[in-house]
């Protein structure tokens, strides 16, 4: 089930930032990946580059020091400016995104029929509304800047650490390092969605009363409620 709800989720992100969205979105999101990549490129460089300045300081080396700190200078520099061109981007992108999703939303609940809106509060749909608009912004952030670029700055790690040991032995142990702590990560994330859930379920009760007991303030007042609705709400 946790799979199929995985690909469910990664299928209506992909909809509303690509198969969906206008060329513009599309170059949006394209010119963010490329930003990326060149941020997480210049980001496994910098070590070395230091690396390099060291070495020279320690060879007696200054106009070799001089260039290659010049050089670590200047990638840090890049690496910031890209990561915010990447961002500023991105955000542009995904709120096209949301902009989209949220109006298909809205038509779909006033195309349901009066028994499902009997049914539900509009205060709990409003939270739900509000928090699944939320939800896709915080997932699609996710998807484009936290899992794949973590793959692909390991992978460009792991090959870096090959290449500077001489052998596999270090990037393996990098690779496997970061296996068991995505192991341990997902462990500690499966124990906290049951109290997340919780947690959930009582702040959308919390909106659907407070939405539903300020729409009707009027009938509350009328019949001098207003101790009850406090009570409900507590």
């Amino acid at each position: 089930r946790s799979a199929s709800e995985a690909r469910l989720v990664l299928s209506c992100i992909a909809s509303y930032t690509w198969r969906r969205a206008s060329w513009v979105s599309r170059l949006l999101l394209v010119s963010s990946g490329c930003f990326l990549l060149t941020a997480k490129s210049l980001n496994v460089m910098v070590p070395s580059l230091l690396k390099r300045g060291v070495d020279a300081l320690s060879a007696a080396d200054a106009i070799g020091a001089a260039r290659w700190l010049t050089t670590y200078c200047a990638a840090k520099v890049a690496v910031s400016l890209v990561s915010e061109l990447r961002s500023t981007t991105f955000s542009r992108c995904s709120q096209r995104a949301i902009r989209s999703l949220s109006a298909d939303v809205f038509a779909k609940l006033h195309a349901l029929d009066a028994e499902y809106h009997a049914a539900h509060p509009a205060g709990a749909v409003s939270v739900v509304f509000a928090r699944g608009a939320r939800g896709f912004a915080s997932l699609a952030f996710l998807a484009f800047f936290s899992l794949a670029p973590t793959l692909v700055e390991l992978a460009l790690s792991v090959r870096a650490l090959g290449r500077q040991s001489g052998g596999a032995t270090l990037g393996c142990v990098a690779l496997v390092t970061f296996l068991a702590y995505a192991a341990y990560t997902a462990l500690v994330v499966q124990l906290r969605i049951a109290t997340r859930k919780q947690l959930v379920e009582l702040e959308t009760r919390k909106g659907a009363v407070l939405g539903d007991s300020l729409a009707n303030h009027d009938a509350v007042k009328a019949s001098s409620n207003e101790a009850v609705e406090v009570d409900r709400f507590d």
